[in-house]
């Protein structure tokens, strides 16, 4: 037993050697018996800790038959074959000293038989020389019998043993490529395929495609909004779920489709048994019915839904080998998946090619976008705000513009959400906080520099950002206002309020841009402390043309906000009787091409931006 083991290396008091290392290799085995892994493989790597493999002796024999077992169980092929080949050459070693042994006992038991003679003949009498001679000789011709006999029963249990062995090292071998190959085709966490294998099946399949024209359709599934499961409750919840999900996509696929899991959240089905685009737009609803279900974990109450894309070979029938068939099959299904994400996630999309087409554009423009970033074509144009009343000036919002130098000026709903895809927003970001920081420094006192935040800014210490662009240009904090939407708290919402905090705590002011057309929650005014609410342009145009839904809508927020102390900023304003109808309602102030286009620095009026004749006030009510 282990205890055993450990007094006997106490009493050896630690002098190391061979005796030790039996026994930690013992006690490594009895750990392995006891299903203990991985305090067996400690184990064994201290009783081998220091030793040339190549050269161990006798006495390590069985250490290294434990040490391949534990190295095989841990999926080490490499350091469980090294061990098994030093316990076959300890084997070959102990086998040729049996026999030398043999050879030795046998020349000894003939020795002793001659000197018996001897003695016997220098004894005996004459009269019975002739007599001893004969029994002699039947003496050795019995040994010689027996000796044979002995040989031949030494290389019987020498070769049954030596086939035993060599079977159960085949046994092993083989178990061992088993497990190698099932651990590569195979996910640790869900135990279903893995990318290898899928893309494997795939080429099998579409080879069936090609010559018997057998359908096939792959359908890739990714988790919506697993990531706030991973920042709220953790990467072990996130791993239940994940394991959770692979369980009933399990449950939902027929039995001739094949089921794997590429990475992270997403999964793919290469679905034979649908055979229409109609079936298979059932059978992904289906897929997604299953998935958008509550998980209950330790942590709490989970529901995800699920976003699917689908490609079928007849999508890249231009590709002209089969590797290039998949690979323009999986690049479709993405595709497909990228625009089922983009049209509000929860649904399935089929690929057509005006999304390839659409993707190289995209490419394209990425690539400019990159190039722009880095060579300084991005600028930041400024458009005032002013006060209902007084019709003053009393901030400026920042808006990113580019202009290419081949396409002219692209609109920020173009290029922005390719930013935000190729994780350029946090650069991007920075830079127009710095810029717009350091040119309202040249403005007068009164006047707000007003700058949208991307809810992708929140998972990069927004808050430090901010710190670093106020030192940097000497802008006091309460002259910057960050215009953030209502979409900042659909990512983690406790992670997003106490950023907030963290902004106001530094003394710049938030307004929530665009109120009322996403995911207009009153929780949201009660989790943040904001200075304004701006109206979209959508219920100003429509409150224009007597929208009464608008109107309506138009006259609650501005009674939350006055209810609650805070600004309210009603944009697009183009026309006076926009304007004269909006600060009826009671809106603070105004913005809109009616009061100026978005200009850059060197194109503003002389007079803009310009002094007010009172000092903006600190309610929150204020039309300043």
């Amino acid at each position: 037993s282990p205890r055993i083991a450990d007094q006997a290396i106490a009493l050896r008091g630690g002098a190391g050697g061979a005796d030790e290392d039996f026994l930690l290799a013992l006690k490594a085995r009895v750990a392995m018996l006891q299903g203990q892994p991985i305090e067996a493989r400690t184990l064994i790597e201290a009783a081998f800790s220091g030793i040339d493999l190549d050269e161990t002796t006798a006495p390590y024999q069985e250490a290294h038959q434990t040490a391949k077992r534990i190295y095989a169980a841990a999926g080490e092929p490499d350091a469980a074959l090294a061990h098994f080949t030093a316990y076959d050459r300890l084997k070959d070693d102990a086998t040729r000293v049996v026999a030398e042994a043999n050879t030795a006992l046998m020349s000894a038991r003939f020795d002793a038989a001659n000197r018996t003679l001897t003695i016997s003949r220098l004894e005996a009498e004459q009269l019975r020389k002739d007599r001893m001679i004969e029994a002699g000789q039947i003496s050795r011709e019995r040994l010689i019998v027996g000796g044979l006999g002995l040989l031949i029963l030494l290389a019987v249990v020498y070769v049954w043993r030596d086939l035993r062995m060599a079977r159960r090292r085949h046994r092993d071998i083989s178990e061992a490529n088993r497990q190698l190959v099932h651990a590569a085709e195979h996910d640790a966490l869900t135990g279903l395929a893995n990318r290898t294998r899928c893309y494997a099946m795939l080429d099998r399949l579409l080879a069936q495609y090609r010559e018997r024209d057998e359908p096939v359709a792959l359908m890739l599934i990714d988790l919506d909004n697993f990531k706030e499961v991973n920042d709220t409750m953790g990467h072990q919840a996130g791993d239940l779920v994940l394991k959770k999900v692979a369980e009933r996509l399990s449950g939902a696929i027929a039995e001739d489709d094949f089921l794997a899991r590429l990475g992270g959240d997403e999964f793919a089905i290469l679905a034979r048994s649908p055979r229409t685009q109609t079936e298979r737009a059932q059978y992904a609803k289906r897929i997604i019915g299953h998935v958008t279900r509550n998980i209950d974990l330790p942590e709490g109450q989970v529901q995800l839904g699920c976003s699917i894309g689908i490609a079928c070979p007849n999508d890249a029938i231009d590709a002209k080998t089969q590797t290039d068939q998949a690979d323009a099959l999986t690049r479709n299904a993405d595709l497909a998946l990228y625009a089922a994400k983009d049209a509000g996630r929860g649904r399935a999309v089929f690929f057509d090619q005006q999304m390839l087409a659409d993707s190289e554009r995209r490419r394209r423009l990425l690539t400019d976008l990159k190039i722009a970033l880095a060579e300084g074509q991005l600028s930041v144009f400024y458009q005032p705000i002013v006060c209902a009343t007084s019709r003053r000036t009393v901030a400026y919002e920042a808006l990113l513009r580019w202009h290419h130098p081949e396409h002219g000026m692209i609109s920020p709903a173009t290029f922005v959400p390719l930013a935000e895809d190729a994780g350029l927003i946090p650069e991007i970001g920075g830079w127009v906080l710095r810029t717009a920081c350091q040119t309202a420094l040249s403005w007068d006192d009164d006047i707000v520099i007003a700058v949208n935040v991307s809810p992708l800014q929140f998972d990069n210490s927004l808050s430090s950002r901010v710190l670093n662009a106020l030192a940097a240009s000497g802008l006091p904090a309460r002259r910057l206002q960050l215009e953030v939407t209502e979409s900042v708290f659909m990512r983690s919402v406790d992670r997003t309020t106490d950023e907030l905090a963290r902004l106001q705590a530094i003394g710049v002011s938030l307004a929530l841009d665009d109120f009322g057309t996403g995911y207009s929650s009153l929780g949201y005014l009660q989790r943040a402390v904001f200075q304004k609410i701006k109206i979209d342009r959508s219920f100003v145009t429509l409150a224009a043309e007597g929208c009464r839904e608008s109107i309506a809508i138009i006259r609650a927020i501005i009674a939350l906000a006055g209810s609650l102390d805070m600004v309210t900023t009603a944009e697009g304003i183009e026309t006076e009787a926009e304007a004269d109808l909006l600060g009826g309602y009671g809106c603070n102030q105004f913005q809109g091409f009616l009061f100026g286009r978005p200009q850059a620095v060197g194109d503003m009026p002389a007079s803009a931006p310009q002094k007010l004749d009172a000092p903006m006030q600190t309610s929150r009510r204020s039309a300043a």
